[in-house]
C-alpha cells in the first residue's frame, strides 16, 4: 500500500512485480467480497496442522520475505498482511470484506460527517501497557511526517480518506502535526475530515492506520519493526520468531486480543516458510509440511481437480509501466501497447484463471447506484493487433531516425518472473522487428529502489485496490503523484481527477463515474502503461483449514478466524 496504493507481489504466478494489498473472490461483485475456505473436501493427514499442547498449528509458504513489520511500511501485500497479524486499529475487514469496528468500541459521527469521535476498547500492548488514543495520534502523524519515509510509503492514505490537512501537509503547506486527528483523552480519539469520503472506513481499515506506541518506537529507533524484540503487538497474534535474515518466521495467538472475530479460532501457532522454488513449495504441501501454498502455470493444470484447490479472483490489474522519461516516442508506446498476445499470456503461460485486461480499472472494484460495475462501462483499449503494432513501430523508426532500438525490461530474479518476462520479451521482439528487449533481473527486495529512482525502461506492476473506488487506480497517475512511476502527465486528466477529489460530482455516483471514465480514456490512450491481465490467484489449502479470508482489497489474506479440524 505504498503511497496510497499497493504494489502486489504476484507470488508464484508473476512475482516479478513491484509489491504494494488485496485479493479477490470469484463472487466479489462489488470489490468488497472475500473467499473463505469451506473445508468440504478431504485430504491425507497433514503433520503441519496437528494438535499440540498449545492448540492447532498452520504453515503457510511465502515466496517473498518479510522485510519489516511496521505499519509505516505496510504498503505491500506481504508486509501489509504481516502487520495485520500483530497489529490492529479502529477498523478491520469482516468476512465479506466490509469495514467493521475492530479496537474501537463505537464511533459517533457529526451531522455533517466531518468529525468522527471514536471510543476505544480496553486493548493492551504485548508489554501490558494499555492501547490509548495517543498511540493512534502518534501513529497517524508519524505516517504523514515526510522525515519518516523514503518515497515508498503510504503517506497519501490520509489524503485518500479525506482527513483534514492531509493534502496540505503533503504539499508542504502546513506541518505534519496539523493532521486532523487528536486524542481527547486515553479512550477518545477524534478524526476531522476536509471532505466526506464514502469509502473512508475502508481506507481507515488499512494497516498503515494501526496505532504504535511512541515510547517504544523511539526506544527502538531505526530497528523498529525489524525483529521480534523490536515489535510491540496489539493484534490477533504475537510475534514468536522473526529476524530479517530468516527463511522461517512464526506467530502465536494473542490471548489478550479484544478485536473483531466471527467466532472462536483454534489456530494457536501460525508458521511461515520462505520457499521460492515452486516445485519445492508444492512438495512441502503434498508431504504435509505446509497447509497453504500458491501455485501457477502447469501446477494449476495438475492440481485443479484435487481437494484443497482454491482459485481467488482479484480486483487487481497487472500492467507494464513505461518510463516516459526514457521512452518518449508516442508511436513506440503504442507499438508496445498492441504487440503482446494477452490471451495466450493468460491461457498458456500464467494458467491460473487470470483474464486479459483492456483497461486499468478492474472488474469487481466499484459499482454505481444501479449496481453496474465501473469496468462494465469502460472502453476497450490496447487490444492485441500485431499488424497495427508493426505500423506504429515503423512510424516510430522514422520519427526517431533509427532502424533498431534497445529497451531494458526490469524484472525480479525468480522462476515465475523469468517465465513471464521471457514471454513478453519474445512477443515484443517478434512483433517489432529491430527492437531488442534486455531482461534486467534484480532481487525482489531491491526492485522498488530501481523503480522509484527511474532506473528502468519498462517494468511490470500488479496493482490492487485499497478501497472500493476507481480513484484507487486513477489518482496514481496525476502529475507529480509519488507512485506515478511512468512520470506521465496530462493537464486535462489532472483537472478531472482533482475535480473528483474536490467533490464536484459527489451528488451522483453515475456522474462521478462518467467523469472518471473520461479520465480513464485519456490515461489509456496516453499508453504510459500497457495493461496485461486482471489477476487471479490459485492456492492449495489443506481442507482441514477453514476460515481463511481472501479480500479483494485492503488486507488481502486474513487468518484471525481460522479453524482447523481434527
Amino acid at each position: 500500500m505504498k503511497r496510497g496504493r499497493k504494489f502486489f507481489s504476484l507470488s508464484l504466478v508473476t512475482a516479478m512485480t513491484l509489491s504494494l494489498v488485496a485479493c479477490g473472490s470469484d463472487t466479489a461483485g462489488t470489490g468488497t467480497g472475500s473467499v473463505q475456505t469451506d473445508g468440504t473436501s478431504t485430504q491425507k493427514e497433514s503433520t503441519s496442522t496437528e494438535k499440540t499442547s498449545e492448540g492447532k498449528s498452520m504453515t503457510v509458504v511465502e515466496t517473498t520475505a518479510v522485510t519489516s513489520i511496521d505499519p509505516l511500511d505496510a504498503g505491500s501485500a506481504i508486509l501489509g498482511n504481516a502487520v495485520a497479524l500483530v497489529y490492529a486499529g479502529l477498523y478491520t475487514l469482516d468476512e465479506n470484506g466490509s469495514a467493521v469496528l475492530d479496537l474501537a468500541e463505537s464511533v459517533e459521527k457529526s451531522d455533517d460527517l466531518l468529525t468522527w469521535t471514536f471510543t476505544l476498547k480496553d486493548a493492551k500492548w504485548s508489554n501490558g501497557d494499555p492501547v490509548t488514543a495517543y498511540d493512534y495520534e502518534y501513529a497517524w502523524k508519524r505516517l504523514v511526517n515526510i522525515e519518516n519515509y523514503d518515497g515508498s510509503d503510504a503517506s497519501s492514505y490520509p489524503i485518500n480518506a479525506g482527513i483534514k490537512n492531509a493534502a496540505a501537509i503533503a504539499a508542504g503547506e502546513v506541518p505534519y502535526t496539523e493532521l486532523g486527528c487528536y486524542a481527547k483523552d486515553d479512550k477518545t480519539f477524534v478524526v476531522e475530515f476536509d471532505s466526506v469520503v464514502t469509502y473512508a472506513e475502508e481506507v481507515l481499515a488499512l494497516p498503515s492506520f494501526y496505532p504504535v506506541q511512541q515510547a517504544f518506537v523511539e526506544e527502538c529507533g531505526s530497528m523498529f519493526g525489524l525483529g521480534k524484540d523490536y515489535i510491540l503487538c496489539n493484534g490477533p497474534f504475537l510475534v514468536e520468531d522473526y529476524e530479517l535474515s530468516n527463511t522461517y518466521w512464526s506467530y502465536t495467538r494473542n490471548p489478550d486480543f479484544v478485536g473483531y472475530q466471527t467466532g472462536e479460532s483454534n489456530l494457536e501457532t501460525l508458521e511461515y516458510q520462505l520457499i521460492q522454488d515452486s516445485q519445492q513449495a508444492m512438495l512441502a504441501y503434498t508431504s504435509g509440511d505446509a497447509d497453504v501454498v500458491s501455485i501457477s502455470g502447469e501446477q494449476v493444470e495438475t492440481y485443479q481437480s484435487e481437494p484443497g484447490f482454491t482459485q481467488i479472483k482479484d480486483a487487481r490489474t497487472t500492467y507494464m509501466a513505461i518510463n516516459c522519461e526514457k521512452i518518449t516516442n508516442d508511436n513506440l508506446k503504442q507499438a508496445l501497447a498492441h504487440a503482446i498476445d494477452k490471451e495466450a499470456l493468460c491461457k498458456d503461460v500464467i494458467k491460473d484463471g487470470s483474464t486479459p485486461a483492456y483497461t486499468i480499472v478492474p472488474y469487481g472494484l466499484a459499482v454505481d447506484e444501479s449496481g453496474t460495475d465501473f469496468a462494465a462501462n469502460s472502453g476497450v483499449y490496447q487490444e492485441t493487433d500485431k499488424e497495427l503494432a508493426a505500423q506504429y513501430w515503423e512510424a516510430a523508426k522514422k520519427e526517431l531516425g533509427v532502424d533498431t532500438y534497445t529497451m531494458e525490461f526490469l524484472i525480479t530474479s525468480d522462476e515465475a518472473a523469468y517465465t513471464v518476462g521471457a514471454y513478453i520479451q519474445d512477443q515484443i521482439q517478434t512483433t517489432l522487428s529491430g527492437v531488442t528487449v534486455e531482461l534486467k533481473t534484480v532481487p525482489f527486495k531491491n526492485k522498488m529502489e530501481y523503480v522509484t529512482s527511474g532506473d528502468f525502461d519498462f517494468c511490470i506492476i500488479a496493482w490492487g485496490g485499497d478501497y472500493p473506488d476507481p480513484l484507487t487506480f486513477l489518482n496514481c497517475y496525476i502529475t507529480g503523484y509519488p507512485i506515478n512511476v511512468s512520470k506521465w502527465s496530462d493537464a486535462e486528466y489532472d483537472t478531472i481527477i482533482e475535480d473528483v477529489l474536490a467533490g464536484k460530482y459527489d451528488s451522483s455516483v453515475t456522474e462521478r463515474f462518467e467523469a472518471l471514465h473520461r479520465a480513464e480514456d485519456i490515461f489509456m490512450n496516453g499508453a504510459s502503461v500497457v495493461v496485461l491481465y486482471q489477476n487471479a490467484d490459485c492456492k492449495m489449502i489443506n481442507p482441514k483449514v477453514t476460515g481463511i479470508e481472501y479480500h479483494s482489497m485492503g488486507v488481502d489474506e486474513a487468518f484471525r478466524n481460522v479453524v482447523i479440524s481434527d
